[in-house]
């Protein structure tokens, strides 16, 4: 019976597809995987995962880049798993291209002195020390914050 319903919803897949519709997809899963009418659970989390770091990668923030790291985590206990590095690849791209800025900004800030500069640089730490799901960025900044310590008694205005 279950195979005459799998071919029975086959055929109308066809019909279905041509309209784009995924009905049948939902419906013809393996017993033991979670179907929602937006697919399974791994394909959710891949497109979750995707498009938190597309946008981490245009947006640039701390915010987005943990966010995205949320979702990539999520994507780990599927079998889609094998994104997960990809994607965590293009995360760390944006982060070192942070951290490169926070240290041009602390490198210009203890040059100049000025407060503007150094409520930058401030400002800019203060961003990365927000690291969420990836420790060595975030010992990193910690070092970073430590080293220049005329920077760590200064809160942006």
């Amino acid at each position: 019976m279950k195979n005459t319903f799998i071919k029975s919803m086959a055929i109308g897949a066809i019909t279905l597809s041509l309209i784009g519709t995924s009905f049948i997809k939902a419906h013809a899963q393996p017993d033991n995987q979670s179907v929602t009418q937006f697919g399974t659970d791994e394909e959710i989390a891949y497109t979750f995962s995707y498009d938190f770091t597309i946008n981490a990668m245009n947006d640039k923030t701390q915010n987005s880049i943990n966010y995205a790291r949320q979702q990539i985590e999520k994507l780990k206990i599927t079998d889609a798993k094998w994104a997960a590095g990809e994607f965590s690849r293009l995360l760390d791209i944006v982060e070192q291209e942070k951290i490169n800025n926070c240290i041009a900004l602390i490198d210009k800030a203890k040059a100049s002195s000025n407060l503007t500069d150094i409520s930058n640089a401030r400002a800019a730490l203060d961003e990365l020390l927000t690291v969420t799901n990836n420790q060595r960025v975030l010992d990193y900044v910690h070092g970073l914050d430590n080293k220049y310590k005329v920077l760590s008694e200064y809160k942006p205005i």
